[in-house]
């Protein structure tokens, strides 16, 4: 396997990826609020979040539920049916950040 380094619109790191077939779209997150997608994994595009200013760690794709679910490091969990528009949940006060998900049992 070859892989081939593509250009991200982001200088900054990104952390978590996945594919949603519902969708036909990669999602990568990351820091600064970062939600890029793509739907061939080559040309990427800069989503807006909401939580700019702050490290995305994880995303995962629920297939059964049609939803992305993203993890942040202040505590709080970004939710979204379409990657374009993403919902800030309450802060988690059990947690000072979360730094992954495997994937979504929702």
């Amino acid at each position: 396997t070859t892989w081939t380094p593509q250009v991200s619109p982001v200088s900054h790191d990104l952390y978590g990826a996945c594919w949603s077939k519902h969708n036909s779209l990669f999602v990568i997150s990351g820091d600064n609020g970062s939600i890029l997608t793509s739907p061939e994994g080559v040309t990427w595009t800069q989503q807006t979040t909401g939580a700019e200013g702050y490290p995305l760690n994880g995303i995962v794709w629920s297939e059964e539920k049609k939803l992305f679910v993203v993890a942040g490091g202040t505590s709080r969990l970004l939710t979204s049916t379409v990657p374009d528009s993403f919902h800030k949940t309450s802060p988690i006060k059990a947690f000072r950040g979360i730094f992954g998900l495997k994937r979504a049992i929702i």
